[in-house]
């Protein structure tokens, strides 16, 4: 995937391919997870690949700006701060 990088002509692919990264992570530790027993914690991350997957879509039908995506992530990291 970081080979195809420098090929990538535009931001939005770039993004896109990062987030494709953070699904493929996900999806496999959560079924690492879910095969040690550890159901909870695969549940979770498994929800963490879905947010991931919706963000992607978002991007690729620019139905959300870099801008949005920012201002969101930073409102909610506030929230749980406070």
């Amino acid at each position: 995937m970081s080979a195809l990088l420098p090929l990538a002509r535009a931001s939005r692919q770039i993004v896109v391919s990062q987030f494709f990264a953070r699904a493929l992570s996900h999806f496999e530790a959560g079924l690492l997870l879910a095969e040690s027993g550890m159901t909870i914690e695969s549940l979770t991350i498994s929800r963490g690949l879905l947010e991931t997957c919706f963000v992607m879509l978002a991007i690729a039908e620019n139905a959300v700006t870099f801008d949005e995506l920012l201002s969101h992530d930073n409102a909610m990291r506030l929230k749980h701060a406070n």
